[in-house]
């Protein structure tokens, strides 16, 4: 076998096995997509936890940020240093 036909059956072999890999992917891809449907539905924010620090360095205020969305200042929501109303915003509520 010359090394042209060589190459070309190894390829043709590498090609077989990338369609499965395509395929699981594209499973794993529509799992992913209709989980992130329910928990918008269930009122999932897209924000991250900010802690300001008092004078000593520790953290004691909570904030929410949320992306930056062009055009628009950044928001920000203060959630304070009560401890259930952080668990509340950690929860989405």
């Amino acid at each position: 076998m010359s090394q042209k036909n060589k190459h070309i059956t190894e390829l043709m072999s590498l090609a077989n096995e990338v369609k499965p890999l395509i395929e699981a992917l594209a499973s794993e891809m529509a799992v992913i997509t209709t989980r992130m449907a329910e928990l918008e539905a269930l009122g999932l924010i897209y924000a991250s936890e900010y802690w300001r620090k008092d004078s000593d360095g520790q953290p004691k205020y909570f904030y929410l940020l949320y992306p930056l969305k062009q055009g628009e200042p950044r928001r920000r929501d203060y959630i304070g240093c009560d401890p259930a109303r952080i668990e509340a915003a950690r929860q989405g509520a």
